[in-house]
């Protein structure tokens, strides 16, 4: 079942695509997303991709320290992508 409510939200998508093209507007996610600072984007990466979103941990100690390591990964991420 939801295989068929994603192929709709899919066509629903280019349809919309289509729409903005034909009148000749740029997709406003695609603008919020170029406004977006760098911070914003770290942070949005550490939540998505390195679990900053959900920390299991007890004390400000150990907090940190998961924040920390995220920070570590996200630049060797960066440095092994070749961005600095």
């Amino acid at each position: 079942m939801p295989l068929g409510r994603d192929r709709a939200r899919k066509e629903r998508l280019a349809d919309e695509a289509r729409a903005l093209k034909l009148v000749s507007q740029v997709d406003p996610a695609k603008v919020r997303f170029q406004q977006l600072s760098r911070v914003e984007r770290v942070n949005g990466a550490r939540k998505d991709r390195y679990g900053a979103r959900h920390i299991r941990a007890k004390g400000a100690a150990k907090v940190a320290s998961h924040l920390c390591f995220e920070i570590l990964a996200l630049t060797v991420d960066q440095r092994l992508r070749g961005k600095s």
